[in-house]
């Protein structure tokens, strides 16, 4: 039996990226940008990490624990049997290239104009990469059987 993403999830996985965008943007625009970025949301602001800073943060945090928790639960309950996903090299080219933008942010978000152009790539490089998160974990099938027990996961 190979392993299938149950449409809940991935439906719950849309929504928290979407939803979660407007902390994970100002967690990384702090840390990369610095100074320069001024941030406010719900009433709490401040420059690059200093002032409420510890609101996207924990907005992040809070968010991705949510939803862990709710999965677990869920999948407890339901009484399936657990499988691993499969990780294949996709998986591990997807993660690499999103991890490699991190260098690429930086240099935009810091060293660019505020609000210049460097600063709108950076800002929608950021974005992308939180989309695209979920895609890189996601699991993928391998291109064909032989290739799966070339990985020795048959």
């Amino acid at each position: 039996m190979t392993w299938k993403p149950d449409p809940i999830l991935r439906a719950l996985l849309g929504w928290t990226a979407l939803s979660t965008l407007i902390f994970w943007l100002p967690f990384v625009r702090g840390i990369f940008d610095g100074e320069t970025y001024e941030w406010g949301l719900a009433g709490m602001g401040g420059t690059g990490i200093s002032g409420d800073y510890w609101m996207p943060a924990l907005g992040v945090a809070l968010a991705l624990s949510i939803l862990a928790i709710f999965w677990v639960i869920r999948d407890m309950r339901s009484g399936r049997t657990r499988e691993t996903p499969p990780w294949t090299p996709a998986n591990q080219w997807m993660t690499i290239a999103l991890a490699a933008l991190l260098p690429v942010q930086f240099v935009l978000l810091r060293f660019g104009e505020p609000h210049g152009t460097t600063d709108q790539i950076g800002v929608i490089l950021t974005m992308l990469q939180w989309f695209l998160l979920g895609a890189a974990l996601a699991p993928k099938r391998p291109a064909h059987p032989a290739a799966v027990l070339a990985e020795g996961r048959a």
